[in-house]
């Protein structure tokens, strides 16, 4: 079995209703809209190559009053991604896959 990415998941949580999929999302569009974000977020990383990370601050589009460096943003979005990619393989090895 593929080595989970420094994952250790005590339960599930869920995603803020402002950021949840409707449900009319859940097939394999939804698929090809997280490769096109996936691209996309890569991207957008690159182009930060001559921004200082740790002196940038940015606030969180969910709850304004939380505010931490590029660098961490970063960290927790790539942690967050490979979290999906691990959901993705647990549902790939689910018995009822793919119905």
């Amino acid at each position: 079995m593929q080595e989970r990415l420094q994952e250790k998941v005590k339960g599930r949580l869920k995603a803020p209703r402002k950021i949840q999929p409707t449900k009319s999302e859940y097939h394999i569009v939804l698929l090809d809209r997280y490769q096109e974000n996936l691209e996309e977020f890569l991207n957008l990383i690159s182009k930060c190559n001559k921004v200082d990370l740790d002196k940038t601050i940015i606030t969180s589009p969910l709850l304004s009053i939380v505010t931490y460096s590029l660098r961490d943003a970063f960290q927790f979005l790539l942690q967050h991604e490979h979290r999906h990619i691990n959901q993705a393989i647990r549902v790939k090895e689910s018995e009822s896959f793919p119905n």
